[in-house]
């Protein structure tokens, strides 16, 4: 009872803490329209009426307008002080609305740039999601198959999507779902199924730390001029001999603790629950890599790897055209967008909800896109994925027991 006390805990707090994520974009999203009104067409705006109820929100207005038009006409005087001063104006015009109203206004926002979206290459963003989810599940068949199994692809397929489908609800939950259902639709033992799983997972840790490091070694002079551009060239000297030499020392530390540390915790929780499950879990993985080692086709399992992450770039790369403002982005925005989106999706809470649109909001800037314009675009993305998951994880609940073999 009171595992499941935490249980339910943990997930609230986890849903809580995404929505929040969420919310607080949306919130900002909304705030943006608000000091950007004099910029929109009065009359077909959501916050006309708003402005209309306030004399002093429209004496606001007002002087942010006029000091942006002063700005915009001479910006080689504008000093620092007279930005400051237009921005504590911005703040004090956005005070005056009420949170629910900003998040409202952020909505519309994305409501009415969702409704200009063009949907052929969202759909066709999707198609590739649909074909790396079903990679995956012929790539699992591969991990199965010393073991004696011979699973078909179809219930494979069906038990991924029913996997992904659970992750939705409680984070991690998607590779127990997944093992259970193929176990009984295909009479495998579900341990043996979750050592595949766990090697599955290692591989796919292993290919995105790659693809963070390819990203990182391409895009370094990106990802550069983005501290220079939020900073001064003092506070972006990242590589000096003292933050160097605090570094070096922080790694030693954590060697040290690591070291001394390992060994003095599992004597700790020896003979515990968690050192049952953990030692458990370890020969789950050693299973599992023995399965690796007994891969007749080595080569073709890389294959099925390299395809589902080719899979999972084309699916944000193709969504670029889908949206006007990041019509025009590079592959290596695709790129960049894939692995910061992956962090974001693999973040402890149901389906990635606020922490994916925030990474990928953040990976966005990098290359000009504005805040709002990325907070749509991620809306595109994870809304698109996550209704694909919803409809094929329902229609797998559906069809499974057609498929599923008979004692």
């Amino acid at each position: 009872m009171k595992s499941q006390i935490l249980a339910v805990i943990k997930y609230i707090f986890f849903l809580s803490i995404g929505f929040g994520i969420l919310l607080f974009l949306v919130k900002n999203q909304g705030a943006d329209q608000v000091k950007k009104f004099y910029e929109l067409d009065a009359e077909s705006s959501s916050i006309a009426s708003e402005y209309s109820k306030d004399k002093q929100i429209q004496y606001l207005a007002l002087k942010i307008k006029t000091e942006h038009q002063w700005m915009y006409q001479n910006p080689s005087a504008a000093s620092a002080q007279r930005v400051e001063a237009l921005n504590t104006l911005e703040r004090e015009l956005v005070s005056k609305f009420k949170w629910s109203e900003l998040i409202l206004l952020g909505l519309s926002k994305i409501s009415s740039d969702l409704s200009k979206a063009n949907y052929f290459w969202i759909f066709l963003s999707m198609f590739f999601a649909l074909l790396s989810h079903y990679i995956r599940a012929i790539r699992w068949n591969l991990l199965i198959h010393p073991m004696g199994y011979k699973p078909r692809s179809i219930n494979s397929f069906f038990a991924v999507m029913i996997g992904y489908l659970a992750n939705l609800v409680i984070p991690r939950m998607g590779e127990v779902s997944r093992c259970a259902i193929l176990s009984k639709s295909e009479k495998i033992s579900a341990d043996k199924l979750i050592g595949t799983v766990i090697v599955e997972r290692a591989v796919d840790l292993i290919s995105l730390l790659s693809l963070t490091l390819i990203t990182f070694v391409f895009q370094l002079d990106i990802i550069l001029s983005f501290f220079t551009a939020v900073g001064d060239e003092k506070q972006v000297e990242i590589f000096t001999i003292k933050n160097l030499a605090i570094l070096l020392g922080v790694v030693l530390i954590l060697f040290s603790i690591f070291k001394f540390g390992v060994r003095f915790f599992l004597k700790l929780i020896s003979g515990s629950k968690f050192f049952f499950k953990m030692t458990r879990m370890i020969a789950g993985l050693r299973a599992g890599l023995k399965s690796i080692s007994q891969l007749k086709s080595k080569r073709l399992f890389i294959f099925y790897t390299l395809s589902i992450w080719f899979c999972y770039f084309l699916m944000i790369y193709l969504a670029f055209p889908s949206y006007a403002p990041t019509n025009d982005l590079s592959m290596f925005a695709g790129l960049s967008s894939l692995v910061i989106g992956s962090f974001g999706m693999v973040a402890p809470v149901q389906g990635g909800i606020g922490a994916y649109h925030w990474c990928l909001q953040k990976c966005l800037e990098l290359y000009g896109i504005s805040s709002n314009d990325g907070l749509t675009l991620a809306f595109i993305m994870h809304t698109a994925q996550t209704l694909l998951v919803i409809i094929l994880g329902v229609v797998s609940i559906m069809f499974v027991p057609m498929f599923t073999k008979k004692k």
